[in-house]
C-alpha cells in the first residue's frame, strides 16, 4: 500500500491555516495541505517533519506536530496520514515549489473549485476544531453562547434580580471539586468559561503573570489570547487556570454549565454564586 501524509499547519493565534497552491496535478490551481509521500526507512513521524521542512521551511523547533488521523482508500490501495500542529511562533516561509498562503476559517473548504482534496479537507478541519488537544479551547461570542442555552448574566445586579441564586461557600478544595463535578455532570463539550485576560492593558497581564507558575504562564502564553476573545469551550487545562486565578482574587471567570443550565460566578472570599433560571 503506498503511504502518503499531508500536514495542517495553524499559525500562533490559531485563526489561519496553511495552504499550498498547486502548480501542477494533480489538483492544479487549488489550494491543498502540504504533504508527500513516506520514503521506505522513514517512521510515519520523521516523514512529516521532513516534508514540512522542505516545503515550508518550517522544523521540529517551530511546531510540535500531532498525529491527527487517517484516510484510506482501499481500491486506489493507498492511506493518507494526517497530522496537525499549531506554531509556536512566527515563522518565515521558504516554499519549495507550490506558493504557500495563510487562509482564515471563514472559507468555505468543501468548496471543489478552489480546495482540493473533493471536500476532505473542509472535513478534516471541522474535525479539527473539536480536538482541543490541537486547537485549544474554542472562543465564542456571548450571543452563541446564550443560544447553546448558558445563563449570561451581564453584571451581579441582573443576576440577583432575574435569577433564583445561592452563595457556594468553601475551601479551595470545596469550590474546586463543586465546579469540577459540575463540568463532568454536563460534560466538557456542554461546558464554558470566560476569561479575560486577551482584554486586560499589559500592566493588569502583568501582575497577572506575578502569581503564576512557569508552566501556567507558558500555557497562556500559547493561548494568544485575542482583545475581542472572552468566552470559550472548555478545557482541563483552562479551566484550572481560570479556577486558580479566580480563588486567588487575581482575575475572576464565571463558569456557565449547558445540560443543568446554571452559571457559577466566582467572587471574593470564596464566595462564589449559583444563579438558575427561576422556576
Amino acid at each position: 500500500m503506498r503511504v502518503y501524509n499531508t500536514i495542517i499547519i495553524l499559525n500562533p493565534e490559531k485563526d489561519q491555516i496553511l495552504f499550498c497552491k498547486r502548480m501542477n496535478d494533480p489538483y492544479e490551481g487549488l489550494f491543498n495541505f502540504v504533504g508527500g509521500k513516506i520514503e521506505p526507512g522513514e517512521t510515519s513521524e520523521e516523514a512529516a517533519y521532513r516534508e514540512l521542512k522542505e516545503e515550508t521551511g518550517i522544523s521540529r523547533k517551530d511546531v510540535k506536530l500531532y498525529y491527527f488521523m487517517d484516510f484510506c482508500w482501499h481500491l486506489q490501495d493507498m492511506r493518507m496520514e494526517v497530522y496537525a500542529g499549531v506554531l509556536k511562533h512566527e515563522v518565515k516561509l521558504i516554499p519549495e515549489k507550490h506558493p504557500l498562503h495563510w487562509l482564515g476559517f471563514e472559507q468555505n473548504f468543501f468548496d471543489m473549485k478552489k480546495f482540493a482534496g473533493e471536500g476532505n479537507l473542509g472535513h478534516m478541519l471541522e474535525i479539527l476544531k473539536m480536538s482541543k488537544e490541537i486547537f485549544g479551547p474554542v472562543p465564542l461570542t456571548r450571543d452563541e453562547l446564550i443560544n447553546k442555552g448558558c445563563i449570561c448574566i451581564e453584571n451581579i445586579e441582573e443576576g440577583l434580580r432575574e435569577y433564583d441564586w445561592e452563595y457556594l461557600e468553601g475551601s479551595r478544595d470545596d469550590l474546586h471539586q463543586y465546579l469540577w463535578h459540575k463540568i463532568l455532570e454536563n460534560g466538557m463539550e456542554n461546558s464554558y468559561l470566560d476569561f479575560y485576560y486577551g482584554s486586560l492593558k499589559q500592566e493588569e497581564k502583568n501582575r497577572i503573570q506575578a502569581v503564576l507558575k512557569p508552566e501556567e504562564k507558558e500555557y497562556l502564553e500559547k493561548l494568544c489570547l485575542k482583545e475581542d476573545q472572552i468566552y470559550f469551550s472548555m478545557t482541563e487545562e483552562l479551566f484550572e487556570l481560570a479556577f486558580g486565578l479566580s480563588e486567588s482574587e487575581a482575575l475572576f471567570s464565571s463558569f456557565y454549565f449547558r445540560n443543568d443550565p446554571c452559571t457559577v460566578w466566582s467572587n471574593y472570599g470564596h464566595k462564589f454564586v449559583v444563579f438558575r433560571r427561576k422556576t
